[in-house]
């Protein structure tokens, strides 16, 4: 799997070989267009910030691989992320440096702070990482399918989460998401 960044999407290419057939399947983070005069102003925040929060599509790319591919069954596939989102796992050198290097804005947005901090402080190497929001999103998913992701109840919290930050997604820019 490749994560490709640049200024206008994020792509997640799922190469798979079935049969001696290659397959590549293309998920990509969808940005919303800006519109108006006031929207056009916040420029800026489409790199960093609110505006930025594209309509994920690493979710639609992996369950779309698994559906047309996959012989484990969803829930049992889904489970070790589950658990190591649940239970926690060990903070290793280089996602020390990296919160070290986003101290700033972890600390100013509540949902990495939820996660990446413990009584106001950054994590740090050897302490012990939980995402129980995740974990919940995992086992959404896992028992309804993508369906949860981008059309229940997963989708509505994104969606009321990203506006609240003052990020412009609605319900049917994940309805409409397509692989």
């Amino acid at each position: 799997m490749e994560n490709n960044n640049n200024n206008n999407n994020n792509r997640i290419s799922i190469p798979v070989t079935l049969k001696g057939i290659n397959y590549l399947l293309w998920a990509r983070m969808v940005k919303i267009a800006l519109g108006g005069k006031e929207q056009r102003n916040r420029e800026a925040e489409r790199i960093v910030g609110p505006l930025s929060i594209a309509v994920p599509g690493e979710i639609a790319g992996l369950y779309k691989a698994w559906e047309t591919h996959g012989r484990v069954p969803r829930k049992l596939l889904v489970e070790p992320s589950i658990k190591l989102a649940r239970d926690g796992f060990q903070v290793g050198s280089h996602l020390d440096f990296a919160l070290s290097k986003n101290e700033a804005m972890i600390k100013n947005d509540n949902g990495l702070k939820s996660v990446f901090t413990k009584e106001g402080e950054l994590l740090k190497k050897g302490d012990i990482c939980y995402n129980t929001k995740l974990a919940d999103t995992l086992e959404s998913v896992a028992e309804k399918g993508m369906k949860a992701f981008y059309e229940e109840d997963v989708a509505e919290k994104l969606v009321n989460d990203v506006r609240e930050a003052g990020g412009i997604i609605t319900m049917d820019d994940l309805e409409s998401y397509e692989v």
